[in-house]
């Protein structure tokens, strides 16, 4: 479950501005194996160590496509590197570790799969 508090929001110094924010955790975690264990029971002949296989096989492909700099689509979105951070000069070039410069991994949800967690999330506040 998204566990929400409301919170004070020190950057806002406008009064007609709104001085309150969201912050969010997930109170629960789907472990990898709980994952293999929860496709097993998913109606098909597959069996908990075959979806543990299945699974590190995506995790070795999606890994191998994402350092060449790929985006992978998946069944319900898509995953990508992207890179970050400043230089002094038109340049310079983009050095990992050096400064600011750092790669993250960037995920979007498919909008249809967005809508279906939007309509049906648990949550409390």
């Amino acid at each position: 479950m998204v566990q929400i508090k409301t919170m004070k929001n020190p950057l806002v110094t406008d009064k007609d501005k709104d001085a309150f924010c969201f912050r969010s955790k997930c109170s629960q975690t789907l472990t990898e194996k709980q994952l293999a264990k929860e496709m097993a029971a998913y109606n098909s002949s597959f069996t908990e160590a075959d979806n543990i296989g299945i699974l590190n096989i995506l995790n070795t492909v999606v890994v191998k496509y994402l350092t060449k700099g790929y985006s992978v689509e998946l069944p319900f979105g898509s995953i990508r590197p992207n890179v970050t951070g400043t230089c002094s000069s038109i340049q310079d070039s983009f050095s990992l570790g050096h400064g600011n410069n750092q790669v993250n991994i960037v995920f979007s949800l498919s909008e249809e799969k967005k809508k279906k967690v939007d309509s049906k999330l648990e949550y409390e506040q």
